[in-house]
């Protein structure tokens, strides 16, 4: 009775923030409130350079489903024309990936958490070095790579308009859920209070997102989350002692990554992370996280991969060459949590 307790409270918290994580992003897709953020970093920056990097990698922050579409027609609209630059399709990948290593939306990321236990602020603080890396990289990548005869400004369209009170009422709700949930220490109350923000805002366009979002994608984490309670449950005595050898670890990251990058998916890795969690404890989250999100990000059958080296024309060699150093780079940064 005590075990079953101990799990429903363990998985109810993390089932409603992926629920409302699906539901938020759906309702502001729909609504389209970010654009006022892209508008206004249209008018306030000049540097060619800069507001390139910054332009397109808002679109990494915000829960907007396809970013990848969206970062690759935005190079492709300010690229300048003249040249066949095959960095833009590269650059498309880089800019909206990073969200996968930070983001409290991205659902790889609450799967990970809910595995393993721990906050999205503990999960933050073990992820740090390699979020540091990745974006160190990818300025680099903006900022020297990139040259500035490559960027044609005047092809930008910001031409979208939304009603700037629905946006300031949506910020007001996410402010007030962030000050709440500061002064509880509980976010999942920043989530509730989104949600009522959103019912109150449009009601109609909530609950189409409520018809919407992927309901198999919840199940999915709560028999994760069932099933690796279990395995630490019932096979702790076991896991413990094939945990101590250093070959079996090396063998499981080997056998998760080609596993990440035949299955292409980010719950998929993000399970593979659970279960490696499950094996050899939190200690070795990061390694197991990155190792996962390193083959996803290479992996031939993710989506995005093949949206952003069609979309240029990049060759195969040149495109997954250059994630590859790109993302090993990111994955060796990672390890420096286990330095301290």
């Amino acid at each position: 009775m005590i075990e079953l307790k101990k799990l429903v409270f363990g998985i109810v918290p993390y089932v409603f923030l992926l629920f409302s994580v699906l539901v938020i992003s759906d309702f502001l897709k729909n609504k389209q409130l970010f654009v006022p953020i892209i508008d206004f970093i249209l008018k306030k920056i000049k540097n060619k350079k800069l507001l390139l990097f910054l332009f397109v990698n808002v679109l990494g922050f915000l829960p907007v489903p396809g970013r990848i579409v969206l970062a690759c027609g935005m190079l492709d609209s300010i690229q300048n024309k003249e040249k066949n630059n095959q960095k833009m399709g590269i650059l498309a990948y880089l800019s909206s990936h990073h969200y996968y290593l930070w983001s409290p939306l991205e659902k790889s990321i609450i799967i990970t958490i809910g595995v393993a236990g721990i906050s999205y602020f503990q999960f933050l603080h073990l992820l740090f070095p390699a979020i540091v890396t990745y974006f160190i990289l990818l300025m680099f990548a903006y900022f020297v790579w990139i040259k500035n005869d490559d960027i044609n400004i005047l092809g930008l369209d910001n031409s979208i308009k939304v009603n700037p009170i629905e946006v300031k009422y949506i910020l007001m709700s996410g402010l007030l859920g962030l000050v709440i949930a500061l002064l509880i220490h509980n976010y999942f109350s920043f989530f509730l209070i989104f949600l009522i923000g959103m019912i109150l805002l449009d009601y109609n366009q909530f609950f189409k997102s409520l018809k919407n979002i992927n309901y198999n994608l919840i199940i999915f984490l709560a028999v994760l989350m069932i099933a690796t309670h279990f395995l630490k449950l019932y096979g702790t005595p076991y896991f413990k002692s094939i945990s101590q050898s250093s070959s079996v670890l090396i063998l499981f990251v080997i056998l998760s990554f080609i596993g990440s990058v035949i299955l292409g998916s980010s719950s998929r890795y993000a399970a593979l992370t659970g279960i490696g969690i499950s094996l050899f404890g939190n200690h070795y989250l990061p390694l197991l996280y990155l190792i996962d999100f390193a083959g996803y990000f290479i992996s031939p059958t993710h989506k995005c991969t093949i949206i952003s080296k069609m979309y240029f024309n990049v060759p195969f060699f040149y495109f997954y060459g250059t994630l590859l150093v790109f993302v090993s780079i990111v994955v060796l940064g990672g390890q420096i949590i286990y330095l301290f």
